[in-house]
């Protein structure tokens, strides 16, 4: 019998992940050089800061319409 896993544990995990990715790619400006590295790698730490807003703000406000979830979720760096 296989594991089913629920609608929230799905998310849960999601949001672990991004949170992670964010870690990942802030610690990895460390090891690399150049402008345009940096710049690429603050690129995808603002993607995923903006898939964490996005999952927390669908676990969090599930009933609120679409366009009120992305204007609370805009993120800062990403504008």
């Amino acid at each position: 019998m296989s594991h089913q896993a629920t609608g929230g544990q799905i998310m849960s995990d999601a949001i672990r992940r991004s949170e992670q990715a964010v870690v990942f790619y802030e610690g990895l400006k460390e090891f690399v050089r150049g402008w345009a590295a940096i710049e690429a790698i603050d690129n995808m730490v603002c993607y995923e800061k903006q898939c964490l807003a996005a999952l927390t703000a669908q676990t969090i406000l599930p009933d609120w319409p679409s366009d009120q979830k992305r204007q609370m979720t805009t993120v800062e760096c990403c504008v």
